[in-house]
């Protein structure tokens, strides 16, 4: 009978020390990533558009794919994730129009990083779009930035990695 509830306890701190040392593991893992654009892209009138990145600059676990480009949560936590870009100048867009800028958690909208919307028109304008947001994430989730804008016409995203670019970091729990 004692030796029963000693080997049960033995068992017990074993699994405890087993799951403290996964955890202490995971804590100590680095989760970061930046990508950008170095070519332009286009983005049709009023359709929501993946940017595609097309440039790793820093992914040490490998969490990126590209072409449709998307991030790969390696396990759970919080992520920063960070992202911006600048459309070209134009004169397609007139008051009322809109531009905005959005995270989504698999294919879902996460969050609205901008909306810029009364863009003065007759003026050859760039329109910047920048924005960042908590995210908690699970293991295996998929993280992308889209863009939609409505001028009426195609708009041109800049690949320029100064104004394009984006920015994933998990955050220590």
């Amino acid at each position: 009978m004692i030796d029963d509830a000693l080997e049960r306890l033995t068992s017990a701190l074993q699994r405890q020390q087993r799951a403290a040392e996964r955890d202490a593991a995971q804590e100590s893992v680095c989760v970061f990533a930046r990508c950008v654009r170095t070519s332009n892209q286009s983005v049709a009138n009023n359709t929501l558009t993946v940017i595609n990145y097309d440039v790793i600059q820093a992914d040490d676990l490998g969490c990126v794919a590209l072409s449709p480009w998307r991030f790969v949560t390696p396990m759970p936590g919080y992520y920063l994730a960070s992202a911006a870009l600048l459309f070209m100048a134009s004169t397609a867009w007139a008051p009322g129009e809109v531009a905005r800028l959005s995270v989504f958690v698999n294919d879902v909208e996460y969050a609205r990083l901008a909306h810029l919307q009364n863009i003065p028109s007759g003026v050859s304008l760039n329109v910047f779009l920048s924005g960042s947001t908590l995210c908690e994430l699970e293991e295996g989730d998929t993280l992308d930035f889209r863009v939609m804008q409505a001028s009426g016409a195609t708009q041109t995203i800049q690949g320029t990695t100064a104004f394009t670019y984006c920015t994933i970091v998990k955050l220590d729990d």
